[in-house]
């Protein structure tokens, strides 16, 4: 399953199951859960070439893509601002929440800039190094 399908599922059955009320950190896990996944997505997308540098610049790169998630971070809390003015359900439960949701996301994002870099270093499957 998929990073947008995953962040989907787990949405529909937040709400289905009231786990955002049950669970204080459910959405919290969420946000993290979803940066971490999109990020290193789109940073083994766009910055595959570029990875093969991480041995000599691992720390950079790092907070290169850390960038991008907290960047993707920012783009969801817009758009769950957008959603919630659109419809009935209150996403949005104050600046608390949203500030908390901006620093989980980049925790994703840091773990994905890790993990990243880590990708690079292991040698093919295939047999190429």
């Amino acid at each position: 399953m998929g990073a947008p399908r995953a962040r989907r599922a787990g949405h529909i059955v937040g709400y289905a199951f009231d786990l955002y009320q049950r669970f204080w950190c459910f959405d919290k896990l969420l946000h993290s859960y979803t940066t971490f996944a999109v990020t290193l997505l789109v940073a083994l997308l766009l910055y595959g070439r570029a990875l093969t540098g991480a041995r000599d610049h691992r720390f950079l790169l790092v907070l290169v893509i850390a960038g991008l998630g907290r960047a993707l971070g920012t783009l969801w809390e817009f758009a769950e601002w957008g959603y919630e003015r659109a419809t009935p359900v209150d996403a949005i439960k104050g600046n608390r929440d949203t500030i908390t949701d901006l620093i989980v996301d980049i925790g994703g994002a840091l773990v994905a800039g890790w993990v990243a870099t880590r990708m690079a270093e292991a040698p093919a499957r295939d047999g190429r190094s």
